[in-house]
């Protein structure tokens, strides 16, 4: 199973997931050290990018709507990320573990990651924070799926 989630659901509810594997996104702009005791987990690993497409530019959905990303520069999700993370996967998948993702919002990042690895390895799939994957970022999706 694959659960995705975020943030503050992954902080707020750890201990219920001890069992899990975690895959951690987060952003480059907001420092969010130690804020998910990873230690609960079974394993876990971080990932650092931005929820931004190829070019850098800022998806154009209602998931994105913030202020102030004028002027900022973003690092885009690239070929390295989707292989550590599939490479992790694969590892806790093979372990027969569930895997939590979560990023800032449970949105975009998370839901994409999600959604590639239900799909590329028959689990299923529990979108926590907003029950679909219609915001997943297409540009980390489609990186996925090219590895």
């Amino acid at each position: 199973m694959i659960y995705v989630t975020s943030r503050s659901f992954a902080v707020n509810n750890a201990s219920s997931f001890y069992d899990c594997a975690l895959i951690s996104i987060s952003g480059t702009h907001r420092d969010y050290t130690n804020t998910v005791p990873v230690d609960v987990f079974e394993d876990a690993i971080q990932v650092v990018f931005d929820d931004v497409l190829e070019d850098g530019s800022v998806p154009q959905t209602p998931a994105h709507r913030q202020e102030g990303w004028e002027g900022e520069t973003f690092v885009p999700f690239n070929k390295e990320h989707a292989k550590k993370i599939i490479e992790f996967a694969e590892i806790h998948i093979e372990q027969s573990n569930d895997i939590i993702v979560h990023c800032d919002a449970g949105i975009s990042r998370s839901v994409a990651v999600g959604k590639y690895l239900a799909e590329a390895y028959g689990l299923k799939v529990q979108y926590v924070s907003i029950g679909h994957d219609k915001f997943a970022n297409q540009h980390i999706y489609s990186t996925l799926k090219s590895i």
